[in-house]
């Protein structure tokens, strides 16, 4: 995939993401940008449970 479709599909599920699930991917982002997550493992981890957590947007996504 290429920066610019990795870029658009971030875009789409945002689009339909939730307030509060806006919220903490911002959060995980910015974490990201400071360095405070050291490894991808981690990275993923955490994107993970913030994804899981709105089970809305899942829902939405699935459909």
């Amino acid at each position: 995939m290429s920066k610019e479709e990795v870029k658009i599909a971030i875009h789409d599920l945002l689009e339909q993401s939730s307030e509060k699930a806006l919220k903490e991917v911002l959060e995980y982002l910015e974490a990201v940008k400071n360095k405070k997550s050291t490894s991808d493992n981690s990275l993923k981890k955490n994107l993970n449970r913030i994804l899981k957590e709105d089970k809305n947007l899942l829902n939405r996504l699935a459909k």
